[in-house]
């Protein structure tokens, strides 16, 4: 098993929809996680967890891996305006990890009780067996 970060600019972009139990073929990086970034939004134990980062915009493209999907948490969190009125930034402590049976492109994660929440990407567990 694998412990995937799968960022939701990637997904929009060029993902498919998968939900747990699909089997998939993603280009994974094992070098490329972000610590600095997925630390302060995910804190540095799951971070340590990270194993691979999906990224399907590298030249060289990166090998291809085939697993099954075991799990997927959506990771979201509040965001700000910044003060050129078009920038948005993370609000630090309002990290929301929220299971979930499908990831598809584009969630709609704003409906939250204390406000709005943005998907900042998944992480995905993969059977590689």
């Amino acid at each position: 098993m694998i412990l995937v970060w799968y960022a939701q600019w990637e997904h929009d972009c060029c993902g498919d929809e998968f939900s747990i139990g699909d089997r998939v073929d993603w280009a994974l990086s094992r070098h490329e996680v972000d610590v600095e970034y997925l630390t302060a939004l995910l804190g540095a134990d799951l971070t340590a967890q990270v194993g691979a980062v999906r990224m399907e915009h590298e030249e060289p493209p990166l090998p291809r891996v085939q697993g099954v999907v075991t799990r997927i948490r959506r990771v979201s969190c509040r965001e700000r305006l910044l003060e050129d009125g078009v920038s948005l930034v993370r609000v630090g402590g309002t990290t929301v990890l929220r299971d979930v049976a499908t990831a598809p492109r584009f969630p709609d994660d704003r409906h939250d009780p204390g406000g709005p929440l943005h998907a900042r990407g998944h992480l995905v567990a993969l059977d590689l067996a």
